[in-house]
This record gives C-alpha cells, sequence and structure tokens, in this order.
C-alpha cells in the first residue's frame, strides 16, 4: 500500500460522514476518527451487492492481510496495524481480485478493535 494523506479534522466536531462514490475515491487516511459518531456512507450499487440489508454479513473484522470471507464482495476491517485501522473493499471477496484500501484510520483515543456494521450507511 502506498502511503496517503491523512484528512485531518478538529477534535471537537464529532459525527462526521466519509462518502465513497467508489472504491476508487478512497485510499486517503482519516485523522480522529470516532466509533461512536463517524459513519462511511457507500453509493449504493458501487460497492457490488452490499447494502443497508447485508452490511453486517459482508463485512468481515480483522482480517489478517485484507482477504474477504467468500467469493461475495465484502468490506473488510483490518486493525492489525499499530493502532491503525484499514478499511478496504474487495469486489471479488477471496476471489482472483485484490482488496482495495478505501482509509487508513487513526482513532480519536486509544486503539481500533473492531469497526461496527453500524458505522456503514447508504445514502
Amino acid at each position: 500500500m502506498t502511503s496517503s494523506p491523512v484528512i485531518p479534522r478538529p477534535m471537537c466536531c464529532g459525527a462526521d460522514r466519509f462518502i465513497f462514490y467508489g472504491a476508487a475515491t478512497g485510499s486517503g487516511g482519516i485523522a480522529n476518527f470516532e466509533l461512536a459518531s463517524d459513519n462511511f456512507w457507500l453509493v449504493d450499487g458501487d460497492f457490488g451487492d452490499i447494502g443497508q440489508g447485508n452490511t453486517s454479513t459482508r463485512l468481515t473484522i480483522n482480517a489478517i492481510g485484507t482477504v474477504g470471507a467468500n467469493t461475495n464482495a465484502q468490506l473488510i476491517f483490518d486493525a492489525a496495524g499499530a493502532g491503525f485501522g484499514t478499511v478496504s473493499f474487495d469486489a471479488t471477496g477471496n476471489g482472483a481480485g485484490a482488496a482495495v484500501v478505501l482509509a487508513v484510520l487513526v482513532p480519536t483515543t486509544g486503539e481500533f478493535v473492531a469497526l461496527p456494521a453500524s458505522n456503514f450507511g447508504f445514502p
């Protein structure tokens, strides 16, 4: 993965939405990501068949090496990197294509251990 810029924001604001119109719009860093209030919004249809109704079954948590759980399109969260969390999208799951990094998250405090499906929405 190449290094990507971190998107800074004040530590006071909360409730931020990071909107992705496709995997090609990702690959940035997000500083001070707050699990309790910040969200990713994925434009429906641009992330395979992932939608509001199946996000929890299509989110692979702490995937070592960012490999999807099956051959369906997957969102992947990898918290293996020294407190940082990497959110990726894999159009083919564990198939032939590689996962594409959407964002590298830098927590407000502590470390990431999980990223619940409730942090993803669809406008």
